[in-house]
């Protein structure tokens, strides 16, 4: 019951492992690791030879791979000051991801990860302009189910509208509480009780919007070319918009 309410409210991404979990764990060892030595490269290929581990642990799902890729290759473009704009690297990650496997197109974890992940990057000069966090969270929250709006329909034939607003509280709670205190819980298991309180928290909200289906609405199957002519609209408007709406 308690998955089905995060399907249902557009929250289970919180849960699957992607961008947000490769960022954290790469983030945490590069702390350290500048504690001990200020060689970048050293550092570096440190953390990409640990996140090569994880992706093997975790699966080596598509979402994950795309990750771990997407850091890679930002990570050469730091160091060796390749200058590399941003969308151009998104588009290498693409073709890595069809070398590797071309089915990865009709797996909706990387259509998720990777559409939205290249909005983000793509509206980035404009996302940075808002200096009000809040106001920040909801464009960005705002972009990510735009993006994802159409794969949902597709594959699911409903959508939870109530997710663009569900996702500006609940990304802040799972990122910075629910997920670090998973770890430390991992490392000293007499914590646990607190990680506890956050997770029935987070299982009592979905768990409540879910029972009474708010904010869910029914779709008929899109037209693939319907689907692309919506992307195509979409991406126009945001990135044509001066002030960002």
């Amino acid at each position: 019951d308690i998955i089905n309410s995060y399907r249902e409210n557009g929250i289970s991404h919180l849960f699957s492992i992607s961008g947000m979990h490769i960022s954290l764990f790469a983030s945490i060892i590069l702390y350290f690791l500048k504690k001990i030595s200020y060689n970048n490269y050293y550092n570096y290929g440190i953390v990409i030879f640990f996140l090569i581990l994880y992706t093997l642990l975790v699966g080596s799902s598509a979402s994950v791979i795309r990750s771990l890729v997407m850091y890679i290759l930002f990570s050469i473009n730091k160091l060796f000051n390749l200058k590399i704009k941003s969308l151009d690297i998104m588009c290498i990650v693409l073709i890595i991801m069809f070398i590797i496997n071309p089915y990865y197109i009709y797996d909706i974890s990387f259509e998720y990860s990777y559409l939205i992940s290249f909005s983000l990057v793509l509206y980035s000069s404009k996302l940075k302009q808002i200096k009000n966090k809040t106001l920040k969270a909801l464009y960005t929250s705002l972009i990510s189910f735009l993006i994802s709006f159409p794969i949902c329909i597709y594959n699911f034939y409903q959508i939870n509208f109530l997710s663009i607003i569900l996702n500006i509280f609940l990304i802040p709670l799972v990122s910075t509480i629910i997920f670090p205190l998973s770890l430390i819980s991992f490392i000293f298991p007499k914590i646990s009780y607190i990680l506890s309180i956050f997770i029935n928290l987070l299982e009592s909200i979905s768990l409540f919007i879910s029972k009474y289906h708010l904010g869910i609405i029914t779709f008929p199957k899109p037209n693939l070319i319907l689907i692309i002519i919506y992307y195509i609209f979409i991406l126009l408007f945001l990135y044509n918009q001066k002030y960002f709406f």
